[in-house]
C-alpha cells in the first residue's frame, strides 16, 4: 500500500531548481503567510518542529503564547530589510526549548510574506563543550586513585580510634569522639564520589523506559524536598526506550532536579519543567574519534530560576566548581561523567530567567 503524498502548497515564488536547494539547506527554513501561516517547510525546520505536516499550520500552534520569535515575525513585518537575532529560545510543547539564532526577511515589498531562517546554536560548540568535559572527568579519575589511597585508609583508623574511645569518655566527651565519626563519615562519603570518576567499568546496560526514571526522579525529590516542588511535564509517549542503566540515569537527573530545586529556593512561583522529545537525525561524533552515534532522545530539565552567573558558566562541568557555601562542586561533574558513560552529553542554556540542562541519549537499536 503506497504512502498519502506528503501535503504542499503552491509556491510560485521558488523555481525547481530553488525548492530542490531549500531542502538541502543544513538549517531550517520556512516561508510564511501574512497569518504567519507555513507556505513552505524544508525537511530541517520539519525536524525542529518535530513535525511533518507544517505546511499549511499556523506558526503559532507549534509555539508556547509567550515566545519571542511570535513577536519578532510580527516586527519584521514593519521594517525594511532582513531582522537578525542571536540567542533566541524557541519553545513549544513538541520542541522544549531550543536556541537558535534567527533570520527573518521580508519576501517582496508589496506584500507580508516572510521568509523565515532558523539555525540552532552551533553543534561544534556544543562538542568542545562535551571535549572539555571528558578531559575534566578525566582528570579527576587519575586524582580520585591518588585519594582514595592515601587519603581512605587513615580515615578508617581515625574512625576506629574514636569508637575505642566512646564508651571509657564522659558524656561531653562522648559527643565529641561521635562528631569525629559523623566528620569521617562525611569525608568518606565525599571520597566515595571523588573515586566514582576513577572507575573506567563499563555500565551494565539494558532498555531503560526514561519516563519511568524520570517519574522515579521525581518521588525521590518529594521526599528529599519535603514535597515543596512544583513540576511541569511535556512528554513524548512514543519515545522509543533509552539504551542505558537505570540507576546511574536515575542519579543523573536528580542531580538535576537537586540542582534546580536549589535554584528555586526562594522564588515563590517556582517550578521545575521536564521535557521529553525525539530528535531524528541527531547524531554525536565523539572526540576520540569514530563513526558518529545517534542520540536521538533528548531529555530537558528547566527551571524558572535567576539563572547562572555568567562568571559559572565556561567551568560548570568541571569537578570542584561550584559557588554554594556548603557545595561539594560534584553535582554536575557527576551528570557529565554519566552521561559520557552512556554514550551521551549534556548541554546548558541559561538565561537570566531560566536554566535548562539538556541530554542527549542512545536509543535501543539502530
Amino acid at each position: 500500500m503506497s504512502k498519502p503524498a506528503k501535503k504542499t502548497e503552491s509556491l510560485p515564488f521558488l523555481a525547481v531548481d530553488d525548492l530542490s536547494l531549500c531542502n538541502m539547506l543544513p538549517f531550517a527554513l520556512l516561508v510564511l503567510a501574512g497569518d504567519n501561516r507555513v507556505k513552505y517547510a524544508n525537511p530541517v525546520a520539519e525536524q525542529l518542529f518535530n513535525s511533518s505536516e507544517l505546511v499549511g499550520e499556523v506558526l503559532a500552534s507549534r509555539l508556547h503564547a509567550e515566545s519571542p520569535l511570535l513577536a519578532l515575525l510580527d516586527k519584521a513585518r514593519n521594517r525594511q530589510g532582513s531582522l537578525v537575532e542571536h540567542e533566541l529560545s524557541l519553545t513549544g510543547e513538541r520542541i522544549g526549548r531550543v536556541p537558535v539564532h534567527v533570520r527573518i526577511a521580508r519576501m517582496a515589498e508589496e506584500d507580508d510574506r516572510l521568509l523565515l531562517c532558523l539555525v540552532e546554536r552551533s553543534i561544534a560548540h556544543q562538542l568542545s563543550e562535551q571535549q572539555s568535559q571528558q578531559e575534566s572527568t578525566r582528570s579527576a579519575g587519575v586524582m580520585a586513585a591518588m585519594l582514595a589511597h592515601e587519603i581512605k585508609n587513615p580515615l578508617l583508623g581515625i574512625r576506629g580510634a574514636a569508637q575505642l574511645l566512646f564508651p571509657k569518655l564522659a558524656d561531653a566527651q562522648q559527643k565529641l569522639t561521635t562528631l569525629i565519626q559523623q566528620e569521617v563519615d562525611r569525608i568518606s562519603g565525599l571520597l566515595d564520589q571523588v573515586e566514582f570518576f576513577a572507575s573506567n567499568r563499563p555500565l551494565d546496560k539494558q532498555p531503560v523506559n526514561i519516563h519511568q526514571v524520570l517519574a522515579d526522579v521525581q518521588k525521590l525529590a518529594q521526599r528529599s524536598f519535603n514535597g515543596n516542588l512544583i513540576f511541569a511535564e511535556h512528554y513524548d509517549p512514543s519515545l522509543p526506550p533509552v539504551w542505558g542503566n537505570h540507576e546511574m540515569l536515575v542519579q543523573l537527573f536528580f542531580n538535576l532536579v537537586k540542582n534546580a530545586a536549589e535554584a528555586l529556593a526562594d522564588i515563590p512561583d517556582g517550578q521545575i519543567t521536564l521535557t521529553t522529545r525525539y530528535r531524528i537525525g541527531h547524531r554525536f561524533r565523539n572526540t576520540s574519534g569514530g563513526e558518529p552515534l545517534s542520540l536521538p532522545i533528548e531529555v530537558t530539565v528547566e527551571d524558572n530560576g535567576p539563572g547562572i552567573a555568567e562568571a559559572v558558566r565556561p567551568h560548570l562541568f568541571e569537578p570542584f566548581s561550584t559557588t554554594k557555601f556548603d557545595g561539594k562542586g560534584l553535582g554536575l561533574a557527576i551528570v557529565s561523567k554519566i552521561a559520557n558513560d552512556h554514550g551521551g552529553y549534556v548541554a546548558c542554556d541559561n538565561e537570566k530567567s531560566h536554566t535548562a540542562f539538556r541530554v542527549f541519549l542512545p536509543k535501543v537499536g539502530k
